[in-house]
């Protein structure tokens, strides 16, 4: 996905974006779903992401951690210059 201002950033270069989707059926033994941008992920591995979610009981609380994890990445690898959506 692209956010709104990436959209209109890359619309006069008239780039195409296609975000991959992956579809499965849910089991009992499916403990949480994860969904982020590619902020996220450019900067946290599945098995991170999981493990800081395992380790909350509220969806909000894991969702703050996540993205405050990716967040803190982007600045510290791109010297505070940028951060992608996350």
């Amino acid at each position: 996905a692209v956010a709104g201002g990436d959209q209109q950033r890359y619309r006069s270069v008239r780039m195409h974006f296609k975000s991959p989707v992956t579809e499965r059926d849910l089991t009992p033994k499916d403990r949480l779903i994860i969904l982020g941008s590619d902020g996220v992920w450019d900067r946290l591995s599945n098995q991170e992401a999981v493990d800081i979610a395992a380790r909350h009981r509220d969806p909000a609380a894991a969702a703050r951690e996540i993205s405050s994890v990716a967040v803190q990445r982007w600045h510290q690898q791109t010297q505070g210059q940028m951060s992608d959506d996350v």
